[in-house]
């Protein structure tokens, strides 16, 4: 017979309770906010988008809102964008365009490859 496939049923589906109470209503979005008022917005905004087309649909319809909320929360493209400019001003001093720069090298100069003269084993020896 095997597995048959059936469809969730719409409380499933919207994320809603199966009884819905006043109670659910309030309890409903605990959890959701993560404390920070600066990015309530953008998740009210991906909660509601969520609501509007279901659990299956939200996924692919309601991506740009999740992917707002999660940069409020997390600030990954702020911080790549802080080092990258610190990375520049630490080029910047270090060619001495701005600021004083380095007063001297930050690395020795590397020997010649062929530089190195090993100890000869008969060097002490006086060839007439």
């Amino acid at each position: 017979m095997g597995l048959v496939y059936t469809r969730p049923s719409e409380s499933e589906a919207y994320g809603n309770p199966i009884i819905r109470t006043p109670f659910t209503d309030i309890t409903g979005p605990v959890g959701w906010h993560d404390g920070d008022e600066r990015c309530f917005a953008f998740q009210l905004r991906h909660i509601d988008c969520c609501e509007a087309y279901g659990k299956v649909m939200a996924k692919e319809k309601c991506k740009l809102y999740y992917q707002d909320f999660i940069e409020c929360s997390k600030c990954w493209k702020q911080l790549a964008r802080v080092s990258e400019m610190m990375e520049r001003h630490y080029q910047l001093w270090f060619q001495g365009v701005r600021g004083i720069g380095p007063k001297r090298p930050l690395y020795n100069e590397t020997p010649r490859y062929d530089g190195f003269v090993p100890h000869l084993p008969y060097e002490d020896v006086n060839w007439p």
